[in-house]
C-alpha cells in the first residue's frame, strides 16, 4: 500500500483582495488514511505572502482529520499561485498544499489636490466653480460614496456623486459651486 493523506480540496483559492483588504485566513480539513501517525514539524511556503497559521509540531494519528489554517498577505498587486509543504515523518514524507490568490490595488487621486474659493460675494455674479477630478490609478474598482460636504453653502454636481464606481484608469469630474447665503444688500 502506497501512503495516503486526503485534503479537503484540491486547492486553496483565497480568492481576490481588494486593495482595503491586505490579508486572508483560510483552512483546509487534512486526514491521514494511512496506519501510522503524521508528524511535522516543518512548512515551507513557495512564496512569503502565503504562510501557515496552524503551530507546529503537527501530529496527525492514524485516521484523524485536522484543520490547518492558513494565511495570504499579498505585498503587491496580481495574481498569485504556489503551495505550502509540511515535512514530516516517518520516512520523510512531505503533504504539498496548493494555493491561490489574487490582489488589487488601489491608487486613487484628486486634481487638483485643493480648490480654494476665497471670499465669495453674493453680488457677485461671476461664477465660482471649482473644479475637480478623482482617478482611479489602481488595479481595482473603487466605491464613491455620498460626499459628506463641510459646509452647507456649497453644491455639488453631479448632485448624485455617490454611490458609484469608478472603474480601473477611469475618472470622474466632480464641480463644487458656493451657494452662500444673503448677508444683506449689495
Amino acid at each position: 500500500d502506497g501512503v495516503a493523506f486526503a485534503l479537503m480540496a484540491s486547492e486553496v483559492d483565497f480568492g481576490f483582495l481588494d486593495g482595503c483588504i491586505r490579508s486572508s485566513i483560510a483552512s483546509i480539513q487534512l486526514t491521514n488514511e494511512n496506519s501510522f501517525p503524521f508528524t511535522s514539524e516543518d512548512a515551507v511556503a513557495s512564496d512569503a505572502e502565503f504562510s501557515l497559521n496552524t503551530v507546529l509540531p503537527l501530529v496527525v494519528e492514524a485516521g484523524e482529520t485536522v484543520v490547518l489554517e492558513l494565511n495570504f498577505a499579498p505585498s503587491s498587486a496580481g495574481d498569485l499561485s504556489g503551495n505550502i509543504v509540511l515535512n514530516g515523518t516517518p520516512c520523510g514524507l512531505s503533504i504539498d498544499i496548493p494555493l491561490s490568490g489574487g490582489s488589487g490595488e488601489i491608487e486613487v487621486a484628486m486634481a487638483p489636490s485643493n480648490a480654494p474659493f476665497g471670499n465669495v460675494l453674493l453680488c457677485d455674479n461671476t461664477p465660482a466653480t471649482r473644479n475637480v477630478t478623482i482617478t482611479n490609478n489602481g488595479l481595482t474598482q473603487v466605491t464613491i460614496n455620498e460626499p459628506v460636504l463641510a459646509e452647507p453653502q456649497l453644491s455639488i454636481t453631479p448632485p448624485s456623486a455617490g454611490p458609484g464606481l469608478l472603474q480601473p484608469q477611469g475618472s470622474e469630474k466632480f464641480s463644487f459651486e458656493p451657494t452662500p447665503a444673503p448677508v444683506g444688500g449689495c
